[in-house]
């Protein structure tokens, strides 16, 4: 087993090394962050990040834990290490051919020991003990299937995730059915746990860190020529407090939307494919009392397709220097993929995309 895993994160070297030039550089917005400190010389040089998932056989009634590689962390930089065997899968394939055909290619057959964390919490410690092929959607992938340590069921795993972490297939490919509902969540191979614990904001605070939001969002929303004339409320969706650099000041992220509400069929309007809102996905950062923006992203949409640019994850430690990293679930029209933003001089700096799956 330390064979495989060695020889495949040999691979991995030189496809990090011929791929450099493909991983993700966007810089996001300059931030004159100080007081960062100076990071440990003992920085993890591999890391292997996966989507957790329990599914739920709805034809059956069963469960089943997988894990879905995402990305691997090797040298200081990040490789997509997702297998997708779809076309094969159209070839009418049976699973065994498949895990034959593909198994090699999987770093599951090599890294099998993850921590499972829920909302930035350590939710249990989970095994891979088999590879698998799972649908998601039009896309098949290898999974790497097994289960939680300890007596915890999956059942009890799937109830415990949050309901807006959610997803599921139904239909067929070639003569097998599919009714699956899933739960999902984030998986590291290596699990550092942050020094300090952000302080939960109080109704002062928090309402502080919204009027902020919402002030930053405007001023771009102003500024779009897709959005400008855009009309109605500006509401702070989601939010998130951390500590990325763990240095006793907060980092605010929040979804913001401006106008028509998605989720309203009364308040949508016509639907011939004009803007009627957008979302900003807008990250603060804090001296002192003082806001300051540290990145944003801004998403116009119609009247029959919105959706921000990402959902925040979490927010973990993946390299060991002190400083945690933000993994985002990008949202594409019937696409899904993963993206990794972490401090870097001072930017918030994209560093992976990739790992999709979709139609």
């Amino acid at each position: 087993m330390n064979y495989n895993l060695l020889s495949r994160v040999g691979l991995l070297l030189g496809l990090a090394t011929l791929t450099a030039c493909k991983l993700p550089s966007n810089q996001l917005i300059n931030a004159q962050k100080p007081n960062q400190g100076d990071r440990p010389a003992n920085i993890q040089q591999t890391n292997l990040i996966g989507l957790s998932l329990v599914k739920k056989d709805n034809l059956t009634n069963e469960y089943r834990g997988e894990i879905y590689p995402i990305a691997l962390l090797i040298n200081g930089r990040y490789v997509d290490v997702s297998t997708d065997v779809t076309t094969s899968v159209r070839d009418n394939l049976s699973e065994d051919v498949l895990l034959r055909n593909f198994g090699n290619q999987s770093l599951l057959s090599a890294v099998q020991n993850f921590t499972v964390l829920n909302q930035g919490e350590k939710l249990g410690e989970f095994q891979v003990q088999k590879l698998g092929i799972s649908q998601f959607a039009c896309s098949t992938k290898l999974t790497g299937q097994g289960n939680f340590s300890g007596e915890r069921s999956l059942e009890a795993v799937f109830n415990s995730l949050p309901e807006d972490q959610v997803g599921g297939f139904s239909g067929s490919i070639g003569d097998k059915q599919f009714d699956e509902s899933w739960r999902w969540t984030i998986a590291l191979s290596q699990y550092n746990p942050a020094k300090n614990a952000i302080a939960t904001p109080d109704a002062t605070a928090e309402a502080k860190y919204r009027q902020d939001l919402t002030s930053t969002a405007n001023a771009f929303f102003s500024i779009d020529p897709q959005v400008k004339n855009v009309t109605g409320e500006t509401v702070v969706e989601e939010i998130s407090v951390v500590d990325l650099d763990q240095d006793g000041q907060p980092e605010i992220y929040g979804l913001v939307r401006k106008g028509a509400d998605p989720k309203n069929e009364s308040s949508r309007g016509s639907r011939n494919g004009g803007v009627v809102g957008a979302y900003a996905n807008v990250w603060l950062t804090y001296d002192g009392s003082q806001p300051r923006h540290l990145a944003n992203k801004l998403t116009p949409y119609s009247a029959i397709a919105a959706r921000p640019a990402y959902d925040l994850i979490t927010t973990v430690d993946i390299n060991g220097d002190g400083i945690q990293e933000a993994i985002v679930r990008n949202i594409g029209y019937e696409s899904t993929s993963f993206g990794i933003y972490e401090y870097q001089g001072n930017q918030l700096k994209q560093v992976f995309s990739g790992a999709g799956y979709g139609c």
